[in-house]
């Protein structure tokens, strides 16, 4: 499939849309089922639908914090319990962490954020060391979006809202596809639903 199989896709969600029109701008999610299967990466959208919130543990000497939207240093860790840590993962889509500090933040923090899917880790590239080009990991970690499906055969992933063009859409959604068959074969694909906030799923596949 390619990015032309999916515009009249958009074109009839789009139209679902316009006659039921809401007093607001729907999201448009793309929906994928596949066999039992891990889906774990990260997806770069051709045109990002937001500006991640990143927060970083740092360890004291850490300069560079106009970075990230808040970084939290090691001599703080003390200041935050489980309501407050679980309350800072809700507000940040990214969390970082430098990797001097990770065994102190893993015993303060590490079940929680885990639990919560928002642990650095090294495969996301979101532990970094004191001489890691930060700067560039952070800019790209801006728009990404890190997919784990856990233990759910499915992800729905937001590609747009219902004024972006057909075109940009398209090529969201096929890039979101194009994903998970990179990292489980489109054999093991078994449905590919587009819907908007208020509508029922297409079927696409």
């Amino acid at each position: 499939m390619d990015k032309s199989d999916f515009i009249k896709y958009v074109q009839e969600l789009k139209s679902i849309i316009m006659r039921d029109k809401r007093n607001f701008k729907q999201s448009i999610d793309v929906i994928i089922t596949f066999k039992p299967a891990t889906v774990d990466g990260i997806l770069y959208l051709p045109h990002p639908t937001k500006q991640n919130k990143l927060l970083a543990f740092v360890d004291d000497d850490f300069k560079l914090v106009n970075i990230f939207d808040l970084s939290i240093k090691k001599s703080e860790f003390d200041k935050y319990n489980k309501k407050s840590i679980k309350s800072l993962a809700k507000s940040y889509d990214i969390l970082f962490g430098e990797s001097t500090i990770m065994p102190n933040l893993a015993s303060k923090f590490g079940k929680l954020l885990t639990s919560l899917g928002k642990m650095p880790s090294p495969k996301y590239g979101t532990v970094f060391t004191p001489t890691t080009n930060i700067s560039e990991i952070a800019s790209k970690m801006k728009v990404a979006i890190i997919i784990n499906n856990k233990k759910n055969n499915f992800i729905s992933v937001k590609i747009g809202k219902e004024d972006d063009s057909d075109e940009n859409l398209a090529e969201n959604m096929f890039a979101v596809y194009s994903f998970v068959a990179s990292l489980i074969n489109s054999t093991n694909i078994k449905r590919l639903y587009i819907k908007g906030t208020m509508t029922k799923p297409i079927k696409i596949i």
